[in-house]
Formats: structure tokens, C-alpha cells, sequence
């Protein structure tokens, strides 16, 4: 396929997806329903991203990027979009969502140190969001050029005709990609539903499962063990994501006119503390960082790891326990961190002042509990100091039980499959089954945000 031909396809397909998004978007009155209309838009943006994952890049040979892949395994785990050995392609959108990932992580990183950041962050006006939108996009660019040269030093030692000027075409054609995908993550956030990134990830996972399930029935035997570990395992990871991302720690708040008239068995007004404040977000920032050396070794700034031949199946078992065990405390240091930036005790004491509410806390002794709710103490923790520390105390008690909770939900089955000898339980995925259940539960909360 000649380079004219191809972006004379890439112009039509834009033309294409940029009419029907604005038709989508303009003519409401075809649309009774605004989530149907998010949906269509969304489904429309997802399937122009696996569209432009298929169109090849001009110069790279793709039966010799096959072949190379084919030979060597630690390579080919890195190109993780490999569907079939006819079908894949190193196309425009190859990067995916990947630079945006990383853009997003260094923002947040960045916000931790940078006290400046984190102002601006917590101001929330209108102003100081588009300026750490465009500081993203920059980023995203950086991020995006660094992994197409990457790419590009890779294809090297693959292609029989590399040289700097193909070396060159392929990464302003990942970059540009990588800079739709932005721009496509954006439209759905803000036309579509749910979150941009994390529904282009979630695409991404629904797409690879049928190659998953196909690898189980084919390279494995699924034994009785198996069948019960795998049940098993699904069923209280999935339950105890659901508990954590829909769990709450009600504060019951009481106002100077409630304390006077002493009547507190009809408070219903509370502050909501989420056990997992940070969602599925430390999920997708573990994974993406431990695919870090995977990358440097492909890219050549890493020697491979040949000496990884010569280690006894007993080195090997250390080597892959102490993975899931460093992915586990990456898990629950990404969760606290994102509860200390979401969450700020001395903020919402300093509200709480200002409009004259105190902390409610209730004490049910036990021989009360078949009592009259009038029956029960209460003590009452007036605004200040004393808030500040209640509040402190609740967080990190609360954040610690959601990080660990999220943490022994992504790794205790793959960990498990090594202990017990069970492969299989290694390819199920459970982290991609754990993000998937997350954007859902975000895309109902959204859902009911939008129908009232």
C-alpha cells in the first residue's frame, strides 16, 4: 500500500468519524435519549481507534516483525497488541492510550511534590484546569515522542531496510497517533460516557478477551482444581472490587440548631468517604510502570536478561513471586497516595467551621442494641482542632483497609497460580477483569448522574 493511498484513507475516515460525531452532537432533536446518544458516540470513537490500530505504518515489514516476534518471547510480551500472525500490524495508534497514562501519572506525581501543583489542583476554577490540561497534553507529547523512538531503535535490528529517515516517518506517525488517541480520549470524556482513558483501556481488554479464552481451552486442561480456584477467586474479587468502589464510611454531621433541640434520631445528612477513593487508577499506573524495564530492554538501554536461561526453576519461582509482591505494594502505595491528594482532613474541617456543623458519633453499647435509637449516646465533635484529628483518624483507616483490600484483590490470584503450580490462573487476567468492573460501576454512577 503506497503513502498517498493510505492517508488519502486516514483523511476519509477522519472526514467520516468527525461528521458523524457532529452530527451526533448537534442534532439532538433525533435523540430522545441523551445516554443513548453517549453511547453511540462513544462506540463510534472506540471502534475508529481499533480502526487505526489496522492501518500499517509505509516501510515496516510486518512478515519480518511477525517472524522477529515469533523467535523472541520477551519482545513479543512487550508488543502486547498481538492478535494473530496474520493480522498484526504496527499501525498509527500502536502507542494507545499509553503516553496518556503516563502523562496522567506524572501530573499526579508531580502535584505531590510540587506544592504549586497541588493548589492549583485543589482550587478547581476554571482557569487553573485548563492550564494542567495543557501542561497533559505536553506531557503526553514528550511521552509519546520517547516510546516512538523507542519503537523506532527497536525496528533496527527487524528490518532489512531501517535507516534515520524511515527511523523518523515511524515516529511522527506514532506521535500523531498517540496525539489522536489524546484528542479521542477528550471527545468521549466530554461527548460520550464515563472517562476517556479509562474506557479506551476497558476497549481494550473487551478486545483481547476472545484470544484470552481461546488460550485457556487450548493450552490448558481445566481440572477440577482449576474450575473451583478459578470460580472461586472471580467470584470474591469481583464482589470485593464492587464493596470497594461502592463502600462508603457515612460521618454523620449535626448543625447548632439540631444540638439544641437534642433530637438526633432523624439525622440523615453525612459526608460519604469512599474506601477506595482512587478507584481503578493504581491498577493502571502499576501495570504501566512495571512494563517500564520491559521497554528500556527493547529500546536497548537495558541488556536482556539471557542470564534468566541459566537460573533454576527454583530462582525462577523467587523471581516471579517477588514480581507479584513488589506489584502488590506498588498497588496499595498507589491507592494511599491518591486517597492523601483527593482527601484533606484540615479542608473540610475548615468547612465544616465556617457553616457551623459538628461530627455526630453515635456509641451503641451492646445491651443497647434492641433499644429505642433515642436510647443511644452520642458524642458530639464541635468544629476545629478536634474535627481535624477525628477526621485524620477516620481517613487512614479507611484508606489503609481500601488500598490492602485492592491490593490482595489484583494479586492474590496470579500469586496463588504460582504457589500452587496453576498456570492457568496466571492468563486470566484478573486486574483486567478488576478495571473492567470499575469503568462499569463508574459508567452506572454516571449514568444515574445523567438521568437526574
Amino acid at each position: 500500500m503506497k503513502l498517498n493511498e493510505i492517508i488519502s484513507i486516514i483523511i476519509n475516515i477522519s472526514v467520516m468519524v468527525f461528521r458523524s460525531v457532529r452530527f451526533l452532537i448537534q442534532d439532538s432533536r433525533n435523540f430522545k435519549n441523551k445516554i443513548l446518544k453517549r453511547i453511540l458516540i462513544t462506540i463510534g470513537i472506540l471502534f475508529f481507534i481499533r480502526l487505526g490500530a489496522f492501518i500499517p505504518i509505509p516501510g515496516v515489514s510486518q512478515k519480518d516483525l511477525i517472524f522477529y516476534l515469533e523467535t523472541h518471547s520477551l519482545s513479543k510480551n512487550f508488543f502486547n497488541n498481538l492478535l494473530d500472525k496474520d493480522t498484526f500490524v504496527i499501525g498509527i495508534f500502536t502507542l494507545n492510550i499509553i503516553p496518556v497514562i503516563n502523562a496522567s501519572l506524572a501530573i499526579q506525581f508531580l502535584s505531590g511534590i510540587l506544592p504549586q501543583i497541588a493548589k492549583m489542583q485543589k482550587e478547581g476554577d476554571l482557569q487553573n484546569r485548563r492550564l494542567i490540561e495543557q501542561w497533559r497534553r505536553y506531557i503526553t507529547l514528550i511521552v509519546a515522542i520517547f516510546q516512538s523512538i523507542g519503537i523506532a531503535l527497536f525496528l533496527r535490528d527487524i528490518l532489512v531496510n531501517w535507516n534515520y529517515m524511515l527511523a523518523f516517518e515511524v515516529i511522527i506517525w506514532l506521535t500523531t497517533g498517540g496525539m489522536i488517541i489524546l484528542w479521542l480520549s477528550q471527545m468521549i470524556k466530554e461527548y460520550g460516557l464515563g472517562n476517556g482513558t479509562s474506557i479506551i483501556i476497558a476497549g481494550n481488554i473487551l478486545i483481547s478477551s476472545p484470544n484470552i479464552a481461546k488460550k485457556l481451552i487450548l493450552e490448558n486442561s481445566p481440572t477440577p482444581l482449576f474450575l473451583i480456584s478459578f470460580v472461586l477467586l472471580l467470584t470474591i474479587s469481583l464482589y470485593g472490587m464492587i464493596f470497594l468502589q461502592e463502600g462508603i464510611r457515612k460521618i454523620r454531621l449535626v448543625s447548632g440548631k439540631e444540638i439544641t433541640e437534642g433530637n438526633f434520631a432523624q439525622i440523615e445528612n453525612y459526608i460519604p468517604l469512599r474506601y477506595c477513593q482512587a478507584g481503578i487508577m493504581p491498577l493502571i499506573l502499576t501495570t504501566t510502570l512495571l512494563i517500564i524495564p520491559n521497554y528500556l530492554i527493547n529500546i536497548g538501554i537495558l541488556p536482556k536478561p539471557a542470564f534468566l536461561n541459566y537460573f533454576s526453576p527454583i530462582l525462577i519461582f523467587i523471581l516471579a513471586c517477588s514480581y507479584w509482591i513488589l506489584y502488590f505494594l506498588l498497588v496499595f502505595q498507589f491507592s494511599l497516595f491518591y486517597s492523601k491528594l483527593t482527601l484533606k482532613p484540615k479542608e473540610m474541617s475548615e468547612r465544616l467551621q465556617i457553616l457551623n456543623i459538628a461530627i455526630l458519633i453515635p456509641i451503641i453499647p451492646i445491651y443497647l442494641k434492641e433499644m429505642n435509637v433515642n436510647s443511644f449516646k452520642y458524642i458530639i465533635i464541635k468544629p476545629g482542632i478536634q474535627t481535624t484529628f477525628y477526621l485524620e483518624q477516620v481517613i487512614q483507616r479507611i484508606s489503609i483497609i481500601g488500598a490492602l483490600g485492592l491490593s490482595i484483590f489484583a494479586t492474590l490470584p496470579n500469586f496463588l497460580g504460582y504457589i500452587l503450580g496453576l498456570p492457568s490462573l496466571n492468563s486470566l487476567s484478573i486486574v483486567s477483569i478488576l478495571i473492567l468492573v470499575g469503568v462499569i460501576l463508574e459508567l452506572l454512577r454516571e449514568v444515574v448522574s445523567i438521568s437526574y
